[in-house]
Parts: C-alpha cells; sequence; structure tokens
C-alpha cells in the first residue's frame, strides 16, 4: 500500500503505487509561453470570407501526470487496514442490501490481507 500526495496536499492511499492521474497544462510544467511585449499583428478587419470577429488561435497542449507515491511501512497498512475494517462494521447495518454485499466482499479481502501480511491482528 502506497501513500500519496496531492499538488495541494491531500493524502490518499493507493494499492499499486500510482497516483492519480491528471491533466495539466505544459505551462504549470515551467514551458511558459515567453513573457513580454509582442510586436502589433495588422488587423485586416472584416472582409469577404472574413468573420468580423476573427478569434485568436489557442492550442490547449498539456501532459498526463500522476501524484507523488511512497510505499508505507508494513504497521501503517496494517493499522489502515485494521481502521478500514472497523468502519465497515460501523456503517454495515444502516447500509442497504446492496450495499452489504459491496460491504462483505471489501472486508473479506481485507480479513485476508490482515491475516497475511499482520501477524497478529
Amino acid at each position: 500500500m502506497y501513500g500519496c500526495t496531492t499538488p495541494d496536499g491531500e493524502r490518499y492511499l493507493s494499492e499499486d503505487g500510482r497516483g492519480t492521474p491528471r491533466w495539466v497544462p505544459l505551462w504549470v510544467g515551467g514551458f511558459a509561453p515567453p513573457a513580454g511585449p509582442r510586436p502589433p499583428r495588422p488587423h485586416p478587419g472584416p472582409g469577404p470570407g472574413r468573420p468580423p470577429h476573427p478569434g485568436h488561435g489557442v492550442v490547449a497542449t498539456g501532459t498526463w501526470v500522476q501524484d507523488p507515491c511512497e510505499r508505507l511501512p508494513q504497521e501503517d497498512v496494517c493499522a489502515h487496514l485494521s481502521d478500514r475494517r472497523y468502519e465497515i462494521l460501523r456503517v454495515y447495518h444502516a447500509a442497504m442490501p446492496s450495499e452489504r454485499e459491496a460491504l462483505d466482499a471489501e472486508q473479506a479481502g481485507i480479513d485476508a490481507r490482515l491475516a497475511r501480511d499482520c501477524p497478529g491482528s
């Protein structure tokens, strides 16, 4: 299990160590357009075949990045699994039958993992 951090400092867990992917414009990564005044461009104005308000071409370029993640110590993993198992037991009786099926499956996975990876839990 891995602990990942979003750019604004929020932490979350990941099973595979890959953070949540998100689209980032290239200028966020330091690829900013050059600063400074641009020379004036002649504007031909409206005419045959030209729209009255020509737009400026903007290309939305960017890249996918993933939040950085680091492997958690085993005792932290065991504590998280135990906490999640407790949370499932706490909400189980108020859950709808369809939700209970998902909670049962999640708890079975947690129980197996606790038995395999967390002796004494």
